[in-house]
């Protein structure tokens, strides 16, 4: 942790940098090659906030950095709550990049409490970004509630038209941030969520944006054992929405309970072109 010690100690000092990259550089952990086994040459990987809470430190007194990177760092959610703290007297930062950290859905929401009125981005993305692809990018739960946020207050709000997020196995927490957001998101209109495990709740969260989302048109929920009742919350949704075109979901286990329950909306739907 040297090496980032230096550079906290450095940005804590800056009038003038801007701009810091530190993403995959594992500052929420480390090796312990003094336990190293037989068949782990390289040592067990030992959680340390100390990296994470210089970086802080840093971003407590700076008052020019306006863009940093901490993508795929094992922040962890401790690491979270501590930058959280840091954001909340920051007056500068306007661009921060925390996916992929494991920081849970406590540390991610911890995080979104804190930011201020010009962070405009907790993900990294960029004003006027109409595509976002995420997908095999091991996103968590708690990767949901940073999306959603953007979803609804971020950069990009306004302007993301589609969201890649197949194969992250996230879970139902990502579905259900989603869903919420949905709701009130009036610009994107294409999701991909294969192979994300939403599961019921998630299902169930994505259905009741669908009854008031009038510009989503296409969502691919394949693979995410949505289950009979799942499909059967989609199919109630599909009653009301007319937007969607365009629904792909095999692979779900919806039994005969969820395939009536989809060939009834199909009798009432007024939208839908290819349901797959």
């Amino acid at each position: 942790m040297t090496g980032i010690k230096a550079i906290a100690d450095a940005l804590s000092v800056s009038s003038s940098m801007t701009s810091v990259d530190l993403s995959s550089n594992s500052l929420g952990r480390y090796r312990d090659t003094n336990y190293a086994h037989d068949n782990d040459y390289m040592g067990n990987w030992v959680t340390d906030v100390t990296g994470v809470e210089a970086i802080a430190d840093a971003l407590s007194i700076n008052l020019s950095l306006t863009d940093l990177n901490l993508y795929d760092n094992e922040v962890g959610k401790d690491g979270a709550v501590t930058l959280a703290k840091a954001l909340e007297v920051n007056t500068s930062m306007a661009k921060l990049n925390v996916l992929s950290n494991s920081i849970g859905a406590k540390g991610a929401q911890t995080l979104v409490d804190a930011a201020s009125q010009q962070l405009q981005t907790l993900c990294g993305l960029e004003e006027g970004q109409t595509e976002l692809n995420l997908s095999g990018k091991s996103l968590g739960s708690g990767d949901g509630i940073l999306l959603a946020w953007e979803l609804t207050t971020g950069y990009v709000s306004a302007s993301l038209k589609s969201l890649h997020v197949s194969g992250n196995s996230s879970g139902p927490e990502l579905g259900v941030a989603l869903g919420k957001a949905l709701k009130v998101n009036a610009s994107l209109t294409k999701l991909d969520l294969h192979k994300n495990w939403i599961g019921e709740d998630g299902a169930v969260a994505l259905a009741k944006a669908l009854k008031v989302n009038a510009f989503i048109n296409s969502i691919d929920i394949s693979m995410d054992s949505l289950g009979p009742k799942g499909a059967t919350a989609i199919a109630e949704a599909l009653k009301a929405n007319t937007s969607l075109t365009n629904l792909n979901l095999p692979f779900n286990k919806i039994g005969s309970e969820g395939a009536v329950a989809l060939s009834e909306a199909l009798n009432v739907n007024v939208s839908l072109k290819r349901l797959k």
